[in-house]
């Protein structure tokens, strides 16, 4: 089961013991820390924010040591979030450690209406049980997480690697088989990279590759998926995206390249990237493998057409 699946499934159990606004669970490591919080129904903004201090309080007093070099907080608001009137306060608000070994590993919340009677001594004995109980599921469902995105990510850009992202680009043509709305596929390249390497040395290519795919990610939506296809050349998979769109979204990411300033030590340097754009459906493009061939073909195009540009 994924890790988002096994967040929603353990936090409906706990909403079982106690009705909460908004529930977390944070993984507490050397130094990093990941906070999950999920809504259980509207919720001002304020009220999230207001949950995420509370929670790194508790946190602080628990735990001992320097502060933490990186936090990370996700959001979850599944589709069953619950119809009505806006939440605009917090309420009560309760937290239960978890320890391994004597040191604060990790840390269940929850907060809301609800939550601001005191919790009886059952209750509270139970959700003990339930944030240890849940916090042993959860990690599990992290690390088999982890272990499967090194086995689908790129190690230098952290895209997907090639190979996932066949499979994206198959799955998402597969989608728009059984649904209305097209699909989009950008191939980037970056122009002449042969010659950063040459001039600046291969770690200058490893940061341009890195910031590249930063900025491409950056430009494109939620919904969007991008991989590194190969070598200096990425693939963005563009659901619900007619050909028009693609190509201004292209755009966008060509100048967001041009403009950007790559730092190399003390140095600074310019790249530009040309985009090719293929759409489905369109003439000529009736497989995933029809539709990879027709957006390397715009690329050709280009590159035949001078560079830093989109066709």
């Amino acid at each position: 089961m994924r890790f988002d699946e096994s967040f929603t499934s353990v936090m409906a159990i706990v909403s079982r013991v106690v009705d909460f606004t908004v529930g977390a669970m944070a993984f507490v490591e050397e130094e990093d820390l990941d906070v999950f919080l999920l809504l259980q129904r509207p919720t001002a903004p304020l009220v999230i924010e207001d949950a995420k201090v509370r929670l790194l309080e508790a946190i602080a007093r628990e735990r001992v040591g320097a502060p933490f070099a990186k936090v990370q907080a996700r959001l979850f608001a599944p589709g069953g979030v619950t119809a009505g009137s806006e939440e605009t306060a917090l309420g009560g608000f309760a937290s239960f450690p978890i320890t391994t070994s004597g040191r604060l590993s990790g840390l269940l919340a929850v907060g809301g209406r609800a939550v601001a009677a005191r919790i009886g001594s059952d209750t509270q004995s139970l959700l003990v049980q339930a944030a240890n109980q849940a916090h042993i599921v959860l990690e599990n469902s992290r690390l088999f997480e982890r272990v499967r995105n090194l086995s689908i990510r790129d190690g230098l850009t952290d895209l997907y690697n090639h190979r996932h992202t066949i499979e994206l680009i198959a799955s998402e043509f597969g989608r728009v088989g059984r649904y209305e709305g097209g699909v989009s596929l950008a191939m980037i390249d970056i122009d002449e990279f042969k010659k950063v390497n040459d001039d600046f040395g291969h770690q200058a290519g490893d940061t341009v590759l890195r910031d590249v795919a930063r900025i491409v990610k950056d430009t494109l939506r939620t919904v969007d998926v991008v991989g590194r296809y190969g070598g200096e050349e990425f693939a963005a998979v563009l659901p619900h995206t007619a050909y028009k769109d693609a190509f201004q979204t292209s755009d966008r990411i060509r100048k967001a390249v041009e403009a950007h300033a790559f730092r190399v030590g003390p140095r600074e340097l310019h790249v530009t990237v040309s985009i090719g754009v293929a759409t489905y459906p369109s003439d000529d493009v009736d497989t995933p493998g029809a539709l990879i061939r027709e957006a390397d073909k715009a690329l050709y195009k280009a590159k035949q057409g001078g560079r830093n540009r989109v066709a």
